[in-house]
């Protein structure tokens, strides 16, 4: 089992770099035998930060690139997976259970 993490400039390039995780209507397949997908999409890099009215101080920080998480059960996919969208992260925000 390996795991990866990715990021793609908006979803439709991760399609495109994933054509084997996506059905003949462009929508995901997150789940087969082979494979888990945990898309995650944009990702709040700083909270926004308000008062104590709720009034925000300062808006949350977006990276609006889609992140992905790839559970790869069938290593041999690894090969098809663009090493430009792989990330090597020490302590990623989200993980698998």
């Amino acid at each position: 089992m390996l795991d990866l993490y990715m990021r793609a400039d908006d979803e439709a390039a991760l399609k495109s770099a994933l054509p084997w995780a996506v059905t003949q209507k462009g929508e995901w397949v997150i789940a087969t035998p082979s494979y888990a997908l945990d898309l995650i999409g944009p990702l709040e890099i700083v909270p926004a930060v308000s008062d104590l009215d709720g009034t925000e101080i300062s808006p949350a920080v977006i990276d609006p690139r889609c992140h992905a998480n790839l559970r790869l059960i069938d290593e041999s996919l690894a090969e098809h997976i663009p090493e430009d969208l792989q990330l090597s992260l020490p302590n990623p925000r989200r993980t698998w259970a």
